[in-house]
């Protein structure tokens, strides 16, 4: 036997829950509830829980991306952002000198500091030269038939496959595109400078692959625009930084280069980068003061191996060389 109700228990409750029903239908005479789906639902979007969606967006727009625009791989600059061409370190450092006279006591010491900062890294204004002009000569040799075929034949597996789409039958009515492309972290100073020697050259692109910084509202001026990458995942913008790579340069930089190389080279040497991607550390007295790789083969910590893959050079001429020449050699190794 069923028990008995209590009078007036669920009949209020059940009073109550109507409530709502009748708001809904006073404020939607026709009597619909109105809905947003999942994938247009902003709170959902930016939660916690669609933590997956967001990373799984920032790797299949990356992909879509570089696809479409017939991107089959880049040489890869890393540097520091602090850099700045020799006119504009001048114009700054009158700029942070005034700031010191008029410094009040208590700031004194703050302006001081930001002036030697600033002045340390005089030395570091020839290399904007440098960068712009080595990214000019590979954007323009990245032109050429001898890149096409070279680059087309080390990734023929993923051409092959529809992975990779190939930019002389997509873009038969335009300017010829370039397979292969300069890459950075699209930030200021010797990122700018590689992306800005992509822009000097006729049809010339280049990728920015920037990370969400408050500093920073957006990525430099040269990067191109369908090539502009913001990610909000340091792993994701990492992975496809180094995915397409086909050539690592590194100019003089701090932790953020530091980490870029060191795990270029890891996974180089762990056989994660099937191919022999050449690495060139441009900058050699500042890449020998600081990093003793002569120290770790010492140490027996990593092999002279290892260690006689590293390019150090100050000449755009010996980079450039080094690089194509390298490509050469991994394009007569791909079976």
């Amino acid at each position: 036997m069923a028990p008995k109700r209590k009078a007036g228990s669920d009949d209020g409750a059940a009073a109550a829950a109507k409530e709502p029903v009748k708001a809904v239908a006073r404020e939607h005479p026709n009597g619909w509830t109105p809905t947003v789906k999942a994938y247009k639902s902003e709170s959902f979007l930016t939660s916690r829980d669609a933590r997956p969606i967001r990373v799984l967006c920032e790797y299949q727009d990356t992909q879509s991306r570089l696809r479409d625009n017939g991107i089959w791989g880049t040489i890869l600059f890393f540097g520091s952002a602090r850099c700045s061409t020799a006119e504009d370190h001048a114009a700054k450092a009158i700029v942070l000198e005034k700031e010191l006279k008029a410094a009040k006591a208590a700031d004194k010491a703050t302006a001081q500091s930001n002036l030697t900062r600033h002045n340390k890294l005089k030395w570091v204004c020839e290399y904007m030269e440098k960068t712009t002009e080595l990214a000019r000569r590979i954007t323009e040799w990245g032109h050429s038939k001898e890149a096409f075929n070279m680059v087309k034949k080390i990734m023929h597996e993923q051409i092959d496959s529809g992975d990779m789409i190939d930019p002389s039958s997509k873009y038969k009515d335009h300017a010829p595109i370039a397979p292969i492309i300069v890459a950075t972290g699209g930030g200021p100073g010797l990122m700018e400078a590689a992306n800005k020697g992509a822009a000097l050259v006729p049809n010339g692109r280049s990728i920015g692959m920037g990370i969400s910084l408050p500093f920073e509202p957006g990525l430099n001026k040269y990067v191109t625009p369908e090539l502009a990458f913001e990610y909000h995942y340091f792993f994701t913008r990492k992975f496809w930084m180094v995915y397409p790579c086909l050539g690592l340069v590194c100019t003089p930089g701090g932790y953020g280069t530091l980490d870029e190389l060191f795990e270029v080279l890891t996974l180089k040497q762990t056989g994660k980068i099937k191919l022999d991607v050449p690495v060139v550390l441009l900058g050699e007295k500042y890449w020998k003061s600081v990093l003793n790789f002569e120290a770790l083969c010492e140490y027996g910590t990593v092999s002279e191996r290892d260690v006689s893959q590293l390019y150090f050079t100050d000449s755009v001429d010996d980079a450039y060389n080094h690089i194509v020449k390298s490509l050469h050699i991994v394009a007569n190794h791909v079976k």
